[in-house]
């Protein structure tokens, strides 16, 4: 398994509620949604095409039980096969959990972790197979 960095999505947990508040501080309350991702891993495919793995961090705003705003990230690991010609490129694991942004950074940041082995071994078996070849110019996208 691929060496992780939790404390990387900590970090955008903190900078998010960081914003958060300067947005607040200055009277805006409706806090537009924002992804972030971090790379997990990498496999390479047969033909030389790269099946990447990353942890994709969504923050958005819900109506709380309480009344008034709640914001909260979600998790999700998706797995990604950038070669040209692949009948199937991507395989996502979500989390049914919202956490809210109150809750301890550090703690939730490790709460995508538990996701990745599905989209890791998924991404294992097919650069096992996958014959795609690698897209012109070298592009992900």
């Amino acid at each position: 398994m691929p060496e992780t960095q939790p404390a990387t999505i900590a970090e955008a947990i903190r900078d998010r509620r960081s914003y958060i508040a300067y947005q607040r501080d200055r009277g805006r309350y409706f806090i537009s949604a924002d992804e972030v991702d971090q790379p997990v891993g990498e496999f390479l495919a047969l033909s030389g095409a790269v099946v990447a793995v990353a942890i994709r961090s969504k923050f958005s705003g819900r109506q709380a039980v309480t009344g008034g705003e709640e914001h909260v990230v979600e998790f999700s690991v998706i797995a990604k096969c950038a070669g040209f010609g692949c009948i199937d490129p991507k395989h996502t694991v979500t989390s049914a959990e919202k956490h809210p942004l109150t809750t301890d950074a550090d703690e939730t940041g490790k709460a995508p972790f538990l996701l990745t082995g599905d989209a890791l071994k998924w991404a294992q078996s097919h650069a096992e197979t996958c014959r795609a070849m690698p897209k012109p110019g070298g592009g992900s996208e």
